[in-house]
Formats: C-alpha cells, sequence, structure tokens
C-alpha cells in the first residue's frame, strides 16, 4: 500500500508526462489515474520481456520509453489493466493451481513434480516460489484473488511466514512446511 499512498498524491499534471508503474499485482490506474504499467520480468538482462500498459493518455516520455526498449533487444507485449498483466497471471494462476492440490487434494510435491517433468516442464514450481519469496508470492496471490475470487490464497504460505520460512531469501524453502 506504500507505493499507492506515495505515488497517489502526485499532482495529475506531473504524473502525465511519463508515471509508470513496475507493479503488475496492482493495475497501475489503482496506484495513480494517470500512470501506465512497464512490468520488468526478473532477471531483467535474461528474460528481456516488458508488459507495457499505455497510460490513459499518450505522453513522449511513453514513446520514448517503447523505442528505446525495442531498440534495446527488449520484447514488449501490449496488455490490458488486468491484475498479473499476462505473465504473472499465468504464472501465479499455476503456483495457486500447484498449492490447491496440495491443501485441498492432498497431493505431495514429489508427485506435483512427476507430473511437470512429464508434460515437459523444466522449472520447479516449488523453486520458483522460492525464489521469488513466500511473502512476495503470498502477497501477489492475494492481489489477485481481489480482482478474481478463483485464484488460491494457500494458507501454506501464512505458515511459512510464520516459520520466518521466506525461500531463497533466507535460505529456507516452502517444502519445509509442506513437508513438514
Amino acid at each position: 500500500m506504500t507505493k499507492q499512498q506515495v505515488v497517489g498524491r502526485l499532482p495529475y499534471d506531473v504524473a502525465e508526462h511519463g508515471l509508470f508503474s513496475n507493479t503488475s499485482s496492482y493495475g497501475p490506474r489503482e496506484i495513480h489515474p494517470a500512470a501506465g504499467g512497464l512490468h520488468f520480468f526478473n532477471p531483467v538482462q535474461a528474460l528481456r520481456l516488458v508488459e507495457y500498459l499505455a497510460p490513459p493518455r499518450p505522453t513522449e516520455a511513453g514513446d520514448h520509453l517503447r523505442e528505446q526498449l525495442t531498440e534495446n533487444g527488449f520484447t514488449l507485449v501490449d496488455v490490458k489493466e488486468n491484475r498479473g498483466y499476462v505473465g504473472n497471471f499465468l504464472l501465479f494462476a499455476e503456483i495457486a493451481a500447484t498449492l490447491k492440490l496440495i491443501d485441498e487434494y492432498g497431493y505431495t510435491p514429489d508427485a506435483i513434480e512427476k507430473v511437470n517433468t512429464s508434460i515437459g516442464r523444466n522449472a520447479s514450481i516449488f523453486s520458483i516460489i522460492d525464489l521469488i519469496g513466500i511473502d512476495t508470492t503470498l502477497r501477489i496471490l492475494q492481489n489477485l484473488h481481489e480482482e478474481d475470487p478463483g485464484i488460491h490464497v494457500s494458507p501454506l504460505l501464512n505458515k511459512a511466514l510464520s516459520q520466518e520460512i521466506l525461500g531463497r531469501k533466507n535460505g529456507t524453502s516452502i517444502l519445509e512446511v509442506i513437508n513438514g
């Protein structure tokens, strides 16, 4: 909420000259009515993907940003103002579904990983949660759930946080709670 409180105080005429937010779990207009979205994926130098939501009124700054990103080899995807845009919506829907399989159906991480590997997925969803961070994963899922109640917010994430399990941020893993 801090970003909303700080950025939301900017006068509209200042912001309309080129205010962009990298936050994808809130729509930019939830942060400021003149904001556009410029969502980079980490690591930026490796993924080189940017989701771009134009500000409500076209700006020279927005046009310049698009040109610079394209000239520097980034793939730009024009997105709409749904929370999560495309990338995080897809990723976090998968994270939510994975945790729902554990929470509601009692699947093990091993069973889920066997299926993922068999269908050609090369990244462990649990490693991705650990990389993003348990706290960040929880917050993004909560934000997406506000817009789409079908997004499952697992109690395992709160349990992990209560045990100070944050993922790679502190050398722990969500699997410690799941397998606990």
